[in-house]
């Protein structure tokens, strides 16, 4: 295994620890989205690029 495979199932390991602890409660799947700018600060409605 190479260099580049091996950053890749490190990669994809993480990820999908990050998004099962993600979306493990609704408060922190709020704050992902609000963070990746797909909902408004406020967190109740889509953010502009998204209506």
């Amino acid at each position: 295994m190479n260099d580049v495979e091996k950053i890749v199932k490190e990669h994809i390991k993480g990820s999908r620890e990050y998004m099962k602890k993600v979306t493990s409660s609704k408060r922190l799947a709020t704050n992902f989205l609000i963070r990746a700018g797909i909902l408004t600060k406020s967190g109740k409605r889509l953010a502009k690029p998204y209506r």
